[in-house]
This record gives C-alpha cells, sequence and structure tokens, in this order.
C-alpha cells in the first residue's frame, strides 16, 4: 500500500500505513485541547481547521487500506476456490487420459500454444507442478478440510474488508467493534493459513 498523505506543515509523504496519520491527529487534538484551556481561540481554531483537513485524509488512507486488504483477500479467496475445485477433480478423475477439462483449461490460461496439453493426463501433471495447486501427497481429506477453512476465513475477511472500506470512503467511521471484527478474522484466517501450510 502507498498512500500520498500532506502533512499539516504541507509536504507531501508517501506512507504505507495511517497511523502516522493517527499520530498527528493525537498531537494536533492534544494542543487544540491546550490552547483551548489557556483561552487561545485563535490557536484552538487554526488547530481545528488543521486537525479536520488531517481527519478528511485519515478516513481517504483507511479508506485504500481496506481497499488494499480485499484486493489481496480477493486473491487469496479465488485461488483457494480454484485449488479446491482442482484437488476435487484431480482426486475423482485420476488415471484420466481423455481432454483437457473446462477447469483445467481455466488454472492453465496464458500458458503458450506449443507448451499446451493434449490430455486431461497431461494437464494434471503440468498444475500438480504448481505448489498452490498441488494436491498433497498425504492425506487429502484433511488437506481438503483446512483448505476449506481458510476459505470461508477469507471470505468473512473479504466481506468485513469490503464494509469496512465503503464506510471510510463515505466518511463513515465505523464501530471500533466492527473494526475489532476484522482483526479477529485476520488472526483466524492466518491460523488457517499456518495449518494449511504444515500439512
Amino acid at each position: 500500500m502507498n498512500f500520498e498523505w500532506r502533512k499539516p506543515d504541507g509536504t507531501e509523504v508517501a506512507i504505507d500505513s495511517p497511523d502516522e496519520i493517527s499520530h498527528v491527529l493525537n498531537s494536533l487534538k492534544a494542543r487544540h485541547d491546550t490552547a483551548k484551556s489557556a483561552g487561545s481561540k485563535m490557536e484552538a481554531a487554526a488547530l481545528e481547521i488543521q486537525y479536520e483537513e488531517q481527519y478528511k485524509q485519515w478516513l481517504m488512507c483507511m479508506a485504500f487500506y481496506y481497499q488494499h486488504e480485499r484486493k489481496e483477500l480477493s486473491l487469496l479467496y479465488r485461488r483457494g476456490r480454484q485449488t479446491a475445485a482442482w484437488w476435487d477433480q484431480w482426486s475423482a478423475q485420476h488415471g484420466n487420459d481423455g481432454e483437457v477439462s473446462e477447469l483445467q483449461q481455466a488454472l492453465l490460461k496464458g500458458l503458450p500454444q506449443d507448451l499446451s496439453p493434449r490430455s486431461w493426463a497431461e494437464a494434471a501433471k503440468i498444475i500438480n507442478r504448481n505448489p498452490d495447486l498441488r494436491p498433497p501427497s498425504t492425506d487429502l481429506d484433511t488437506a481438503k478440510q483446512c483448505l476449506a477453512d481458510v476459505i470461508a476465513n477469507a471470505s468473512s475477511c473479504l466481506e468485513l474488508a469490503e464494509y469496512l472500506a465503503t464506510k471510510f470512503y463515505h466518511g463513515d467511521r465505523p464501530e471500533q467493534n466492527e473494526v475489532d471484527a476484522y482483526q479477529v478474522e485476520r488472526v483466524r484466517l492466518a491460523e488457517a493459513l499456518a495449518n494449511a501450510a504444515d500439512l
């Protein structure tokens, strides 16, 4: 992720986390409260304006952050679904010497014509060389369950990331419990991925 941020002094920098803007917001808020308590109305007003400008940028940065998360999760979800579909087909048709299936054609899309397989078995050999798609050599059922957990958790994260990105984009700050729910799902996804990697 790379977000263009205009700092309070007018300097434009590229940042990779909304946290940098959060630190500035906290500092501006503290200065504003101090100025207000001291009766410095003009200083407080100027700090309010700076805070509002930074807050708008923070909202957009958060929207951009969750859009970036959504993109990565979408790729993970799609790859997981493709892998699950391939494992199902491979286990059901292992030894098949018929024509290349539609699923295989989709998985091999972009392969140069001179490398294109002529049969299901040839296509299976190529696909199974890809570590992301290769069926496990032992306990396929357990691997399928682990993959199903990854897909389910990725789907939940994807749905929440899309919701949060939309909220932030429209200038609506989500409730803290909504942000926390996303973090919980992210932890579950990380655990599911770790379990799948151990197979």
